[in-house]
């Protein structure tokens, strides 16, 4: 049995008990999950104090959990709301369901036994009068037979009265059905809904989805920057510090784009300019430390640019005229003791005065020893070549930095984390956030 919407007369499936005890739990649950996130939180930032092992234990491995765990929570409580207000419904429909569906069933029954009184009611009276245009009666017997007659008419019309209000009766039935069936469908929809909305809670947005990917990208820059930095430190030379200058750049373009998402904080913007700028300058005074920042920033482009500058000079070029003296000069720099990029000393330069140090003394006392041949070369070297033959040895406040850099990384290769342990960004991004 279907009714004028086409729903099949029937009462609607579902436990709506069980639908209600789980949307329960889950609003329990949800409630927890919220509480512990807070708790979480206090114990991060220091507002709930505890001392003890433990304490530090779950100091340590907090992370961002309670910001996951709180989201979870926000997700689950409407959904259990959700859950139990369709429980409600669908309870009351179905309790509605079971007396209409009864009661529709009788009316069809009755609707049915109207239709079959109806057409023999209709038979019967038809059969009278084909009866008497066929065969009139008598005299006599012709107020007997319309006495039946009428009886027959009235027993006709009676039936289709009782056919009607069968028929309107079963209709209201079948109209009561498919107003319970639309309340449980709207409701159904609703939670469908609902649950929709709520698993949408603390949904990453487009720009969320690309700052995920900085994220990475960005932890991926930090750890290439070490590598840098380690082989600056083991192997020398100024292409290392160029490559470091680089790699900072782009750190710090991804610090100030993740800034935007929450990902990143003021104490992280300002480590990253850190790593750019010529903090080392800053014991030669602020004059010197200000001039020096263009340079920084633009000196390793022009650097690349400049090594293609090598200018002739001796008859047949500075490549001709070479030839006879490069092999001597490569000899002088091989023998420059205790500055050679595999050596303890040539460590210890390089972790006192930067990646490149001891690359710079033993650069330079090559070009200045022999018959003149290091002046000659200086005069036509790339300007970045020629800076670091004609190079001073750090100040003490750059050897300072310098250790503190090369501890920073030391921190960083041991707890995993390519930021290093020493940064002061975090406490920043306490104090600013």
């Amino acid at each position: 049995m279907k009714t004028h919407k086409g729903h099949e007369v029937a009462v609607i499936e579902g436990d709506s008990a069980a639908i209600s005890d789980r949307g329960t739990t889950i609003t329990t649950l949800a409630t927890q999950m919220t509480t512990a996130a807070s708790t979480l939180q206090d114990i991060k930032s220091g507002k709930l104090v505890g001392k003890g092992y433990a304490m530090d234990k779950i100091k340590d491995v907090i992370g961002d959990i309670h910001g996951d765990l709180d989201e979870a929570g926000r997700r689950y409580k409407p959904a259990g709301k959700t859950l139990t207000d369709y429980a409600g419904v669908l309870a009351t429909v179905q309790a509605q369901m079971k007396t209409i569906v009864g009661d529709c069933e009788t009316s069809e029954k009755a609707l049915a036994t109207a239709q079959s009184d109806a057409t023999a009611a209709d038979s019967a009276l038809t059969q009278h009068n084909t009866s008497v245009s066929d065969h009139p009666p008598a005299p006599d017997q012709a107020d007997a037979s319309k006495s039946a007659g009428e009886k027959l008419s009235g027993a006709a019309m009676s039936a289709h009265s009782t056919l009607t209000t069968a028929n309107e009766t079963h209709d209201h039935n079948l109209g009561r059905f498919d107003t319970a069936y639309d309340t449980w469908d709207e409701a159904y929809e609703h939670a469908v809904n609902g649950l929709g909305d709520a698993n949408k809670i603390g949904k990453d947005s487009t720009w969320e989805n690309i700052a995920g990917v900085l994220a990475v990208i960005s932890e991926w820059v930090g750890w290439i920057g070490l590598a840098i930095a380690v082989l600056g430190l083991i192997i020398g030379g100024p292409f290392f510090a160029i490559a470091a200058l680089v790699v900072g750049v782009i750190a710090l373009a991804l610090t100030v784009a993740l800034m935007f998402d929450g990902r990143k904080g003021w104490g992280d913007l300002a480590w990253a300019i850190v790593g750019v700028l010529p903090i080392g300058k800053l014991g030669q005074g602020f004059g010197k430390f200000f001039k020096a920042i263009p340079k920084q920033l633009t000196g390793p482009l022009g650097q690349i640019r400049n090594i293609r500058g090598i200018t002739a000079v001796a008859k047949g070029g500075w490549r001709a005229g070479s030839k006879a003296n490069f092999a001597a000069f490569v000899t002088k720099v091989s023998k420059t003791r205790m500055t050679g990029p595999f050596t303890l000393a040539g460590l210890g330069q390089r972790f006192l005065g930067g990646a490149n140090r001891s690359f710079t003394v033993a650069f330079q006392d090559a070009a200045q020893a022999g018959t003149g041949y290091g002046k000659q070369l200086v005069k036509n070297l790339p300007t970045a070549l020629a800076d670091l033959a004609k190079g001073s040895a750090p100040s003490t406040w750059e050897k300072a930095w310098n250790v503190y850099k090369w501890a920073d990384k030391g921190v960083a290769m041991s707890n995993g984390k390519p930021s290093g342990g020493l940064s002061p960004a975090k406490i920043l991004n306490g104090l600013v956030g």
